[in-house]
This record gives structure tokens, C-alpha cells and sequence, in this order.
């Protein structure tokens, strides 16, 4: 069909070539070019003289707006993807947080009282007298006045963790007579229901009692760290003699240990878990003061009013701890 088409075509191109070449006055040869889809053999068409001649082109750069192909195209079909299943995440455990409510931490840990276990090994006496059986779940710390009433046999029950001179300072540093680590590190060798302190004697030359007072304070706190089961007492400084208070020496008078002792026994009231030992009355004279036969350096004790002395802590201790 197709070459129905060209033959045709010929006489009018052969037509237009002859034309051209008449009425052209030039002798440049003239070129015909045919474009097609499917190229032609050039001896296809003979040449029509010297001037005229036949070239085909090759076929259009341009593809054919529909598919040549004999077999239909088919897209392929796309494979489809597996989403893969997620693997259940464990939901963490949220770790619980303070709230913006709660109060800070403090640096310093207050102890809470925690009640004294029931003793039945204790028995006051008829009659209310002392037993010192009472001691015997109790430490005593302190200064030569609680390291007399040990080393003279005047308390033989409890333990005792004593040396001259101790002051509220040192009670960190120090060691006992017969011990080698600091007294306040002794409390962690055992357990005891009460602890008895008697500190002052050493501290009346200071010159702020308040300060004396704070450091007490502090003292309490560590003593309730170290026996959290405790009851911490506060022993209250006996007079002396008005001989020595009258020397008025490094402030060791009667006023000054009349006034520490009231501050003490403010600060065991601040303490749910304190109690403050009083003085007998029996340990003043017409002065307000320690009697002159009470002792022999006009401080410290003798054996006589150690006893009144020592039992009159015995049995504050008993009621303290009861209480």
C-alpha cells in the first residue's frame, strides 16, 4: 500500500523537479528528499537526469505517538511490601519523683522519738527506793564529775564513757581513760534505752553561753543518731562550794552554773525525746550553795553526796524512761 502511495507521488515531484529546472537559470543540482517512517531504498527511485535526483532521509528522530510493539505493554504489577509487625515496647516503669510540694531535704536529719521498749527487768524498790539495775541499758558520757561516780564504785551498773576535762568540743576528738576512738564513736559499740550527758563544768569560762547551748544541742542530735531507741537526759551541774564560787576563777561561779543550767534544762524541752536531771535539793546549803563538807576541792564530790547525787539521777532516769 505503501508504495501505491509513492507511485502516485512521483509524477508530481518529478513534475515540480522539471519546473524548478526551467525556470531556474542556475545549474545547481537539485535534491529531493523524502522523510518516512520506514526508510526507502535510494534505488527505489531512479535518478530523473544529472540535476535531479532521489535521497531519503532516516526516519523521524521523533518515536511514534502510540506503541509499535505486537505485544501490548503490560505494567508490571509491583510486589507488595510486608510492613512488619512491631514488636510490643515494655512500658518503663516511671521511677516516682518528689513533687514541687515536697519539702526540701535538710542537711541535718532530726530523730523522731521512738518509744522506749518495755523493761521488765526493772523493778523499782519498795519504797521507791534506787536501783541502779536501771543503769544497766545505759551509757553515761561526760565530764570527771561522771567518771568519779564510776571510779569510786559509787554506780556500778551501765557503761561509762568518761575522762577529765571533757567539753562539748572535744567529746569528738578525745578518747575514754581507757579507750582509744573518740568518746561520741563509743555509743556505737552497743545498745542502750538511755543515755545520760553531763557536760558544763569545763565550758563556764566561755564567753557566750549560747554558744555552749547550740553545741549541746548538736551533741543531742549525734547522740540520737548514733541510738536512735534512746532517751538522751540532760544532767544539771551540781553547785560548789561558795569558797570557790566567791574566787569568781575562769567564771566557775554559782551564778553562771545556776544560769547554763536553766538554758539546759530550755533545751531538753525542745527535744521530744530529752530529759533534764535536776539537783537535789538536799545538795544546796543556806547559801544556794554546795556545803563546805561536800567536797575537797569545793567542785568534785565526795563519796556522801556522790550517793545522794547518784541516787537521785538513778531514780529521774527510771521515771524518764517509764514516761
Amino acid at each position: 500500500m505503501k508504495r501505491t502511495a509513492l507511485k502516485i507521488l512521483i509524477p508530481f515531484f518529478l513534475a515540480a523537479a522539471l519546473l524548478l529546472t526551467a525556470c531556474s537559470g542556475l545549474n545547481t543540482p537539485v535534491i529531493v528528499e523524502i522523510t518516512s517512517f520506514t526508510a526507502i531504498p535510494v534505488s527505489t527511485f531512479a535518478a530523473v537526469n544529472a540535476d535531479v535526483r532521489f535521497e531519503t532521509l532516516a526516519p523521524a528522530a521523533t518515536p511514534a505517538p502510540f506503541n509499535v510493539s505486537p505485544t501490548p505493554y503490560v505494567p508490571p504489577t509491583p510486589t507488595p511490601v510486608t510492613t512488619p509487625t512491631p514488636e510490643p515496647t515494655a512500658v518503663p516503669t516511671a521511677v516516682p519523683t518528689a513533687s514541687q510540694s515536697d519539702p526540701s531535704p535538710t542537711n541535718e536529719a532530726v530523730p523522731t522519738y521512738v518509744p522506749v521498749p518495755t523493761m521488765p527487768w526493772f523493778t523499782p524498790l519498795p519504797g521507791g527506793l534506787p536501783d541502779q539495775r536501771v543503769f544497766d541499758s545505759c551509757a553515761f558520757v561526760g565530764n570527771s564529775m561522771f567518771e568519779a561516780l564510776h571510779a569510786y564504785g559509787v554506780v556500778t551498773h551501765g557503761a561509762f564513757f568518761t575522762t577529765v576535762g571533757l567539753n562539748i568540743n572535744t567529746v569528738y576528738t578525745a578518747a575514754t581513760t581507757h579507750g582509744s576512738i573518740p568518746v561520741i564513736d563509743e555509743l556505737n559499740t552497743g545498745s542502750y534505752v538511755g543515755v545520760l550527758l553531763m557536760f558544763g563544768q569545763n565550758e563556764l569560762g566561755w564567753p557566750d553561753a549560747n554558744v555552749f547551748i547550740q553545741k549541746y544541742a548538736k551533741l543531742i542530735r549525734d547522740v540520737k543518731q548514733r541510738q536512735p531507741n534512746a532517751r538522751v537526759f540532760i544532767t544539771g551541774m551540781p553547785p560548789i562550794t561558795k569558797a570557790l564560787s566567791d574566787q569568781g576563777k575562769d567564771g566557775v561561779t554559782n551564778e553562771n552554773i545556776n544560769y547554763i543550767n536553766a538554758l539546759l534544762a530550755n533545751l531538753a524541752n525542745e527535744f521530744g525525746y530529752c530529759r533534764y536531771i535536776t539537783v537535789p535539793d538536799s545538795m544546796y546549803d543556806a547559801n544556794d550553795a554546795l556545803p563546805a563538807g561536800a567536797s575537797g576541792d569545793g567542785l568534785h564530790l565526795n563519796m556522801t553526796y556522790s550517793r545522794i547525787w547518784s541516787d537521785h539521777i538513778c531514780l529521774a532516769v527510771a521515771a524518764g524512761l517509764w514516761s
